[in-house]
C-alpha cells in the first residue's frame, strides 16, 4: 500500500443525521437504498495511511444522532 494521503469526500443523507465517506468526490459509489432524499456532499479530508485494512472499502456509512440535536447544524463540516 502506497503512504500517500487520499482525498476522502464527506456527505450528508439530506436533512437526516446519516453521513457517509467516500474516496469519489461524486457519491456515485454510495447506495442510494440507503439515502431515497439524496447524498450532499459536505466536505473533502485528506487521509493518510494509518494501518492496514485487510480488505478495500468503497465507503464508509454511519449515523451521527448528535447532529440533529444541534441548534443551528451547519452546511458543511470541518473535516
Amino acid at each position: 500500500m502506497s503512504d500517500d494521503p487520499l482525498d476522502a469526500y464527506v456527505f450528508q443523507c439530506s436533512g437526516s443525521d446519516l453521513f457517509a465517506v467516500s474516496h469519489d468526490m461524486m457519491g456515485a459509489n454510495l447506495p442510494r437504498a440507503s439515502c431515497a432524499q439524496g447524498w450532499i456532499l459536505r466536505g473533502k479530508c485528506r487521509l493518510g495511511e494509518h494501518a492496514s485494512v485487510p480488505a478495500h472499502v468503497d465507503y464508509y456509512i454511519w449515523r451521527d444522532p448528535c447532529w440533529t440535536q444541534r441548534k443551528s447544524p451547519s452546511n458543511s463540516l470541518n473535516v
